[in-house]
């Protein structure tokens, strides 16, 4: 890596290692502001926090750092994040969109990015949902030979698609069947999946539809998000690499050959945080329980299934600056450990560290009804009292997107931050509170708008 290609990297470390004093700095900048506060009946003090200056920090390694070649299509996964003020970051960074589902398609377009620029994905699309897609030179990937039918046929009816500059640009998702990774939901690329042509199964019948229709000119390849091992997904593309030997036309360079990548959580999940105010604290069989506005209405897969998606949760005061100790909750703390526990503070009898922070097995506990819902179970945290705040990691993604209706409670506002710590913006007093610059992404639900959902006509 050349010294140039190695600035976005250093400046995303930089970033990283002040994570956890940059989104407490964010918190107490909203708490000053008046954000996290309003004297009416329907706001629920929680908000969604995005650092913004991390985003942008992760495009630019991926963009300009990570050893792509420069004409790579890098698209972000709407579905990690779907918040029109958080995908205006990526268009204005020069990304691109991948969407799997015609509303995600509308709101790619709605946002701004150009037909091009956005590849649709999707294993279950209509012929309705497939000409709005191609008339207007959309990208995209079909899953199966019946789509891939549907597709001719529309192009049958439309040739002035062909002839218009850039043509179409039409692929066919390819499983590879390698294998699956630790978690079984997230794998794709497995020897059964709902996802793609098989393709130890039917390479003939794949090599006759690229022979039959020269319009198909990309290759999608999918072998699963989480939990698996690089040499897995390296195998998959290897073996549909392979293709180039029946169908080199799809990889000749006259033709203008790209990649395109998409990626959701590992450019969105730790750039967020989820903040709520813990309303009232009790003591139930000898445990300490704080209740916040937060549950798995917000964190659904985390709160549901914790064994697989853990939650790390830290704990701020009333003015949002962080309770833990500071061998804990310093330069870097924000990427240290797991689930609640905090760890590297020097526990004394009493439950005190050696910075005189009170440590208590505690449960941080949701809104909604029923008994399952709780971000933190057991855990040891600084004591949580009435008027703190609850910090959820990792947030960035599949948060909003996932969000559940149950209970009928309105989300949350989003808030993008930038300046503080690390960022080279000068930071003063109250964890860098005037550093901090924020700008609504996304404004709160109200009560109405809840009840326009459940009373659609």
């Amino acid at each position: 890596m050349t010294a140039t290609a190695g600035q976005p990297l250093k400046r995303l470390r930089g970033l990283q290692a002040a994570a956890h004093e940059r989104r407490s700095a964010a918190l107490a900048a909203a708490i000053h502001e008046g954000l996290l506060q309003e004297d009416v009946l329907d706001f629920t003090p929680t908000a969604i926090l995005m650092d913004v200056d991390l985003i942008e920090a992760t495009i630019a390694h991926l963009r300009h750092g990570a050893g792509y070649p420069e004409d790579t299509l890098h698209t972000v996964a709407v579905k990690a994040n779907p918040v029109g003020g958080v995908l205006r970051i990526f268009l204005e960074a020069g990304m691109g969109a991948e969407v799997a589902s015609l509303g995600e398609l509308a709101q790619a377009l709605h946002v701004g990015f150009p037909p091009d620029r956005i590849v649709f994905d999707s294993p279950a699309k209509t012929a309705a949902e497939l000409e709005f897609a191609l008339a207007r030179g959309v990208p995209t990937n079909l899953d199966n030979f019946q789509e891939l039918a549907r597709a001719a046929a529309l192009v049958a009816a439309h040739p002035e698609w062909l002839e218009r500059p850039g043509g179409l640009a039409v692929g066919l998702r390819i499983n590879p069947q390698v294998g699956s990774g630790s978690i079984a939901a997230l794998s794709t690329g497995g020897a059964v999946s709902k996802f793609g042509l098989p393709l130890s199964e039917c390479r003939e019948e794949l090599v006759a539809a690229f022979v039959a229709h020269p319009w198909l000119n990309m290759l999608h390849l999918h072998v699963g998000s989480q939990g698996l091992p690089t040499s897995l997904i390296v195998e998959g593309a290897a073996k549909v690499v392979l293709l180039r030997r029946r169908v080199p036309a799809l990889f000749d360079p006259d033709r203008g050959v790209r990649l395109m990548t998409e990626n959701g959580r590992s450019l969105l999940a730790k750039a967020g945080c989820v903040v709520s105010r813990v309303e009232y604290t009790k003591a139930s069989g000898g445990r300490r329980i704080a209740v916040c506005h937060a549950g798995a209405d917000l964190l659904m897969r985390a709160c549901y299934m914790p064994e697989t998606w853990g939650m790390r949760v830290r704990v701020c005061d009333s003015r949002g600056a962080p309770k833990e100790p500071r061998s804990s909750a310093g330069a870097g703390s924000g990427e240290d450990g797991g689930g609640g526990d905090v760890s590297g503070g020097d526990v004394s009898v009493g439950g005190l560290t050696g910075d005189g922070v009170e440590l208590e097995i505690q449960d941080i506990a949701g809104p909604l009804c029923f008994q399952g819902d709780r971000l933190a179970t057991a855990a040891l945290l600084p004591r949580c009292e009435v008027g703190d705040w609850v910090m959820v990691l990792d947030a960035g993604a599949y948060t909003l997107s996932m969000a559940s209706r149950y209970n009928s409670r309105s989300s949350p506002a989003v808030y993008g931050f930038s300046g503080g710590p690390s960022s080279g913006a000068a930071s003063s007093g109250d964890a860098g509170v005037w550093a901090v610059k924020l700008r609504k992404l996304r404004g709160r639900e109200t009560l109405q708008q809840v009840l326009d959902y459940w009373n659609i006509e």
